[in-house]
């Protein structure tokens, strides 16, 4: 499976709570391409709900686990 590095931006900021908004903003592109992009990595990668778009995006090292008091949470 090959993923633009557009579409990887779009996921790895996405994955990290930003808004379809937020996202558009960062990497000036609009609302609305944010919104494709997640959907055809979710087409493609057989995703339905944001916890699997998270966990990809961990399991391929775009989204760092999150860090409290110097400790990985997992």
């Amino acid at each position: 499976m090959i993923l633009r590095r557009s579409a990887i931006a779009v996921l790895t900021k996405r994955s990290r709570a930003s808004s379809a908004p937020e996202v558009g903003a960062q990497l000036s592109i609009s609302k609305k391409t944010v919104e494709t992009y997640k959907k055809r990595i979710g087409d493609k990668l057989g995703f339905a709900h944001r916890s699997e778009y998270v966990r990809f995006a961990l399991e391929v090292s775009v989204l760092a686990p999150p860090v409290r008091d110097g400790l990985t949470v997992s």
